[in-house]
């Protein structure tokens, strides 16, 4: 089940990522409130140098210690030059631990993500698109660092900018003060407007670059069959219209974000005029106690006190701009991840009596069951071999198997435990498989077949050898350490599935599972890749689902399945006599009807 993330809980979660830094968060913060006290400090050097020094020529504090009005002014620039010193280290420091923030907080919520994703059911995969996981896990994530930068930065700073900015113009001018607090609404409240408005087109900006990364990944997968159906126009029209899709809406959240900053930009600079007009008229007047020095030190403080109105501002619509995005990136968060890591305690060391399916049945969808109350044993040792049509049910039976879904009734027991009650990596790691898609890393051969395990070279060599593929890869320039491309497209499928069944044979397994493993290959590395399953399948219990019947006549058993049912079980000669639909299959394939349209030739 997934549940519903609101604005204020991704904030928050970002927090949360947060708080085990919250040493560098101190230490952040205090280089914030350093580096903005020091900002104000020199507005009162300004103020003592325009009054006291140019102005009046009022040095007494100076003099008193021997130094004259000249020598006081080259006292307060090197005081200056000091301030500026250490502007520019804590400037360094806040911004370098800032950035060390957000790349620590991207990086743990990208481990945390991917981590929830890989152990999410594999029912979760077939209802989203591969193009919009992969566009989270880019565009989102790269949209969530934004926002990251804004939260760590802009509203630490800012705040601590604003607070000291306030409390000097309240020190310098109480009226001009009030003047300047009256424009502020003003500024704000656009802002806030335009930044909702900005969240909603954002959003919808989003889904269409996902729409553009899905296209984009199944043209590349795709580009085989695009090219031999001579389909690339098409194609490459397809894609232009869901990327001038994408272009509409990117062009109204930029729409909004050019309006925000040229308003934000006129409220700016149309409120320092005002307020150095009004100023200019008290200090000419002589009505207040309003100096020029006050009036100069007054401006200084207002300007940064704008600064980070300013940039709270655009943090505040920069957030509202990417906080879609990164509700896209932990909404994955918010999927209940496969109960079978959590299920099961007793440790699994193989079979050793029986495998048994007990009145099983299941259904992808509500309505349509995929398999009915399927029941039958096998010995451990055993090779049963599942046939039957298409669509009849036979890969769900060994996924069903695999534990990757659960059934909506009825028991699988391995020796006499439901298969749930064993522990998910100890069970999994007891069966290897081989399927009819190859399926290789973008790695060397090693990694293909290690995969992270811990096998001895002579373990290695013995599996490859046994799968009839040592000799080939002793043969090319790096041997083991030959990168065989994207999903091991360098090599041929006969190559590529004696490599997968290497990588089951390195394993020390107890039960086989083969689905369909030589079908997709020609005459010739199907008997190479046969004799390395029948090596493979010698004293283990093995499950085979085979398209060629002649494949699987010498099995110990033989499952018929049709529309999810058991037609009929046992063994090949058995099954030509009791089983109609299994002698149909066989007739199909070894007795095809003469052609009569030769008899007159």
């Amino acid at each position: 089940m997934k549940k519903t993330r609101t604005a204020l809980s991704i904030l928050a979660e970002f927090y949360r990522h947060l708080s085990p830094y919250w040493k560098a968060l101190i230490l952040l913060i205090l280089c914030m409130g350093l580096h903005s006290a020091v900002s104000l400090a020199r507005t009162v050097l300004a103020k003592f140098l325009l009054d006291d020094v140019l102005l009046r020529q009022d040095t007494s504090l100076f003099q008193s210690y021997g130094f004259s009005p000249l020598e006081t002014l080259w006292i307060l620039s090197a005081a200056a030059s000091l301030l500026a010193l250490l502007m520019g280290l804590t400037k360094f420091a806040y911004l370098y631990l800032h950035n060390y923030l957000n790349l620590r907080v991207l990086v743990d919520i990208q481990k945390k993500v991917f981590t929830h994703l890989i152990y999410l059911p594999l029912s979760f995969f077939h209802r989203h698109k591969v193009g919009d996981l992969l566009s989270r896990f880019t565009s989102d994530l790269t949209a969530l660092s934004f926002v990251l930068r804004h939260l760590y930065g802009d509203f630490f700073l800012q705040p601590f900018m604003l607070l000291f900015s306030v409390g000097a113009c309240l020190y310098y001018s109480v009226e001009l003060s009030i003047l300047t607090f009256l424009i502020f609404p003003g500024v704000v409240i656009p802002i806030v407007r335009l930044g909702k408005k900005l969240y909603r087109r954002a959003r919808k900006r989003q889904l269409e670059v996902s729409e553009v990364t899905q296209e984009m990944q199944q043209i590349l997968t795709g580009l085989r069959v695009i090219k031999s159906l001579g389909a690339e126009n098409f194609k490459a029209r397809e894609f232009q219209r869901k990327n001038e899709a994408f272009f509409r809406r990117a062009l109204k959240v930029a729409r909004v974000q050019a309006f925000a900053k040229g308003f934000l930009e006129f409220l700016n600079h149309i409120g320092l005029p005002i307020i150095i007009g009004v100023g200019g008229y008290f200090v000419l007047q002589g009505s207040s106690r309003l100096t020029p020095g006050d009036l100069f030190a007054f401006m200084g403080a207002v300007a940064m006190m704008y600064r980070p109105i300013k940039d709270l501002s655009k943090a505040y619509n920069a957030i509202q701009e990417h906080l879609p995005s990164a509700k896209r990136v932990f909404e994955l968060l918010d999927y209940s991840q496969d109960a079978s890591y959590q299920e099961g305690k007793i440790p699994f060391r193989g079979v050793q009596k029986e495998i048994r399916f007990e009145n099983v049945s299941f259904a992808y969808r509500k309505g349509v069951p995929v398999l009915k109350n399927v029941s039958f044993s096998v010995k451990a040792g055993e090779i049963v071999a599942i046939v039957g049509p298409s669509g009849a049910g036979k890969s769900t039976l060994l996924d069903l198997l695999l534990r990757f879904y659960r059934p909506s009734s009825g028991k699988i027991l391995i020796d006499g435990i439901p298969i749930w009650d064993y522990e998910i990596f100890s069970y999994r790691r007891k069966i290897a498989v081989v399927g009819q898609d190859p399926f290789l890393f973008h790695s060397t051969i090693r990694d293909n077949i290690l995969l992270g395990r811990e096998i001895s070279e002579e373990k290695m060599i013995q599996s490859t050898k046994a799968a009839n593929i040592h000799e080939f890869i002793q043969s090319l320039p790096k041997g083991y350490d030959t990168t065989i491309g994207e999903r091991g497209l360098l090599l041929s499928g006969g190559q590529r599935q004696r490599i997968t069944i290497a990588r089951a044979i390195a394993q020390d397994f107890s039960l086989l599972l083969l689905d369909e493993a030589t079908s997709s290959l020609d005459s010739e590395s199907e008997k190479i890749v046969q004799q390395a399953l029948e090596t493979l399948m010698q004293h283990h219990t093995t499950f085979v689902i085979a398209h060629r019947l002649s494949t699987i006549q010498n099995a110990s058993k033989i499952v018929v399945l049709d529309q999810g049912e058991v037609k009929g079980i046992g063994t090949h000669e058995e099954l030509l006599e009791t089983c109609p639909l299994y002698r149909k299959l066989y007739t199909l394939q070894f007795e095809p009807v003469k052609d009569k349209s030769y008899e007159n030739l």
